[in-house]
């Protein structure tokens, strides 16, 4: 059984549904598969610890994605030879595109 947990969510979604749609059929199956059909829907501890650790691997990875996503965007940054705002922006008839606010500063 080792090697099909990662279809269980599906399998237990699907179970659900048969469960939902057609309950009578849902216990002829169960009653003869001998597999106690309440059981089914309780997590075990065993199983939200590890849900819980794979959620904060899954955000340890996420983290030092964005961190090296933002180390490659400043380095990009740093190798570009844009003056970023040493004039003033103005659109085609002359008026800047800038608030007066900012403008005076």
């Amino acid at each position: 059984m080792e090697h099909f947990k990662g279809c269980s969510a599906k399998v237990h979604l699907i179970l659900r549904r048969i469960r939902q749609k057609r309950p009578k059929s849902y216990a002829v199956a169960f009653g003869s598969a001998e597999i106690m059909p309440d059981r089914m829907e309780t997590a075990s501890p065993a199983n939200l610890a590890e849900r819980a650790t794979r959620k904060r691997h899954a955000l340890e990875r996420q983290a030092k994605v964005m961190a090296q996503f933002k180390q490659q965007q400043n380095s990009f940054l740093e190798n570009q030879n844009f003056d970023w705002g040493g004039d003033v922006l103005s659109d085609s008839d002359g008026e800047s595109i800038l608030p007066a606010e900012e403008m005076k500063e």
